[in-house]
């Protein structure tokens, strides 16, 4: 990661003073490089560990589920709104949203339900911008500089260049306003380039560099040079409107054995980029494939992609049919309700949210800060406000927390405790009280190896 070591380590320091920040930049501009480098620097400051979440096509409630879904193991179970609303409101995690779509009214309640979460959030410059009430801080990333560009350039093309190269690539530079994007592209095709001056049977101008015209919309000349398989990917994305097929979807759909390897050429040109947990045309590249022919075959290939899923979803693999056979309960086995012989079993405790197991590291910390910030009326030092914070614990939390339809989020057993969660004195309003004060600093509370708490003892 060049020229971004500045960015890293104030987002660094503004979530561990407990502030919730948003990166804007344009698309290919290194923003889900960046936020999964600083969520690195911040797996042990929070209770509940880091969360990675994506906006892409997702709405406030869609992502309020999905912190629900990653901290809480629930299986079966689908909380209604109230509890849904009241379980995240207990997680206190450093949460990483790539690629958020809303912003304004709709960002204030998403964030106004997560209180005891620090938020680092990623938005391209056409997504709505936070209201003046958030206080989310802004850090715009631009693009490299020229130097950096060129470094860049000699990493994707993994070998220096030469003069007429470099000379090529400062054009390159000031056409693509340093977009990192940009120059992983330029490395891949002077990596074409390479292995067409080393092939007897190329023709003879396949030395020659591309133009700036081609290296500025290099989608169909990256495209024309890779396997079958990569263009059957390729033609698939352009006719789902840049949405890349699963890999094992692929693979069914080209009726090619190796397809699913066709993402990994992709990737590695530049044309495709994590979206979530599956993969997207980056950004411009649906245009111009388009504009070289792969749309041709659009309405055909939609149709095949229907049909295959609705099959697929019709099917599932048979031991999950098998096991879903004769249930008679939500857990899925009706062993639960026979008689043993040596006399009846014990029941089983109906299902409901628990939570995932922590990481090994990182507990001591959290205890030796839940000591040393608890007062003494069971409340956290620290205020509160939209600079989501993740504080020590209260003294005397509960170990879990019941709803409707049972069991609710065991705090005691599987919170990864590597700092405490975050508490304020003055509520959770809105107010001049909420809008200045932020929460304690994480980073602090030093190095508690050794130390146990007596409150998560059974």
């Amino acid at each position: 990661m060049l020229e971004r070591d500045e960015e890293r380590e104030r987002l660094a320091r503004l979530l561990a003073r407990g502030r919730s920040v948003r990166v804007t930049g344009p698309s290919g501009a290194g923003r889900s490089t960046l936020l999964e480098a600083v969520a690195s620097d911040c797996d042990r400051l929070a209770p509940d560990g880091v969360v990675r979440l994506s906006g892409y096509h997702r709405t406030p409630t869609d992502l309020l589920h999905d912190l629900y879904a990653a901290v809480l193991s629930a299986p079966l179970h689908r909380p209604d709104r109230a509890e849904l609303l009241a379980a995240v409101q207990e997680i206190g995690a450093v949460v990483v949203l790539d690629d958020i779509e809303f912003g304004g009214a709709a960002l204030d309640e998403f964030l106004d339900a997560t209180p005891e979460c620090a938020f680092l959030i990623s938005a391209t410059p056409e997504v709505p911008a936070p209201s003046p009430d958030s206080h989310l801080e802004e850090v715009f990333l631009s693009g490299l500089s020229r130097t950096a560009g060129l470094e860049l350039l000699e990493r994707a093309a993994r070998r220096p260049l030469d003069e007429d190269e470099a000379s090529w690539a400062a054009d390159l530079w000031f056409e693509s306003e340093g977009l990192p994007l940009r120059f992983v592209q330029a490395g891949a095709l002077l990596r074409q380039r390479d292995a067409r001056r080393g092939d007897a049977s190329a023709p003879e101008d396949g030395g020659a560099l591309p133009s700036i015209a081609e290296a500025a919309s290099p989608a169909a000349l990256l495209a024309g040079r890779l396997s079958e398989a990569a263009h059957d990917a390729l033609r698939f994305a352009v006719a789902l409107g840049g949405e890349c097929p699963d890999q094992v979807h692929l693979r069914a759909l080209s009726a090619d054995t190796h397809a699913d390897a066709a993402l990994g050429e992709l990737l590695g040109c530049g044309l495709v980029t994590p979206a979530g947990s599956h993969y997207r045309l980056a950004a411009r590249v649906t245009a111009q494939l388009a504009e070289a022919g792969y749309a041709d075959e659009d309405a055909g290939r939609a149709h095949t992609v229907a049909q295959h899923y609705a099959w697929w979803a019709a099917h599932p693999p048979w031991p999950r049919a098998r096991r879903r056979r004769g249930r008679r309960d939500p857990r899925g086995d009706d062993r639960a309700h026979r008689q043993p012989r040596g006399g009846p079993r014990r029941r089983r405790r109906a299902p409901g949210p628990r939570r995932r197991a922590r990481p090994r590291r990182g507990a001591a910390l959290g205890r030796l800060g839940a000591r040393g910030a608890a007062r003494p009326g069971g409340r956290a030092a620290g205020g509160t406000g939209r600079g989501r914070g993740v504080l020590p614990p209260r003294a005397g939390r509960p170990r879990a927390v019941h709803g409707p339809s049972g069991p609710g989020p065991r705090r005691a057993g599987g919170v990864h405790r590597a700092a405490g969660r975050p508490r304020g004195q003055a509520g959770h309003g809105r107010g001049p009280a909420r809008a200045g004060a932020g929460r304690r600093p994480l980073a602090r509370l030093g190095d508690g190896r050794g130390v146990r708490d007596e409150r998560c003892e059974p």
